[in-house]
């Protein structure tokens, strides 16, 4: 169930807050649970919601601390992530492990507040699903984190661009042909924090994907099966799960 960011459980922020340096300007106060103060417009946050009490305070330990409240007002105002530690990475780098638990509190906090909704003028979801797909193409952040935050959003397209732009494949230079081509994982291949942090639907269609793929190439002989095979096998995999393989 979602709840409606300016309407439920609004209650007076008072105490002692610590106030967010960028965030200083609006008459609307959101306060984390760790007690950072984040001013804001209401105006922005009328798209969402026709009530603006003055003020919330965010109670969840995990997905309302200061780092999640600021990547939500990033998508908002600025619709993007936070850039520093985003969108200008180092081409195709990892996010380590605790930014990348982050995003996924993000993508949490946008459910539970129904940042999702479709008929939302400020669909924050929607945002973070195209700023993930434009560092999919772009190469500036690693395919295999845009797939394990696509999962935990429940957005195939999203892994769908990642597949595509080799989330489960080496890059490897053929010195015959004098261009790189993408080598596909075996599921054995695949590293430890995909297996432990995405959604389990999606792992299983990944896994059953990257099976029916190699299981073709041995059945057809064909070495040069590309990336579509696959991206259709998880598309197919993900719309009809299955109990077995």
């Amino acid at each position: 169930m979602t709840t409606d960011l300016v309407d439920g459980n609004s209650q007076q922020c008072s105490g002692s807050f610590q106030d967010h340096p960028e965030w200083q300007d609006g008459d609307f106060d959101l306060v984390s649970s760790d007690g950072w103060r984040f001013k804001i417009s209401s105006d922005l946050l009328f798209e969402s919601s026709p009530s603006t009490p003055p003020s919330h305070l965010f109670t969840d330990p995990v997905i309302e601390r200061k780092h999640v409240i600021a990547r939500y007002l990033q998508l908002l105002v600025h619709k993007s992530v936070g850039d520093d530690a985003f969108m200008r990475r180092q081409a195709g780098s990892l996010l380590d492990r605790i930014l990348l638990t982050e995003y996924t509190h993000l993508i949490r906090f946008l459910n539970k507040w129904g940042c999702d909704d479709p008929m939302q003028v400020s669909n924050a979801m929607l945002r973070l699903g195209v700023s993930l797909i434009g560092a999919s193409v772009n190469r500036t952040l690693d395919p295999l984190d845009i797939f394990i935050l696509g999962a935990e959003m429940d957005e195939k397209n999203v892994c769908a661009t990642a597949i595509a732009a080799g989330c489960f494949a080496d890059r490897v230079y053929d010195p015959k042909t004098g261009e790189y081509r993408e080598v596909i994982w075996g599921v054995k291949q695949l590293p430890d924090r995909f297996m432990q942090l995405c959604a389990p639907a999606y792992l299983e269609a990944a896994i059953r994907a990257i099976r029916e793929y190699w299981k073709a190439r041995g059945t057809t002989g064909d070495r040069k099966l590309p990336l579509d095979f696959l991206q259709d096998r998880f598309c197919l995999g993900l719309e009809s799960p299955r109990d077995q393989d």
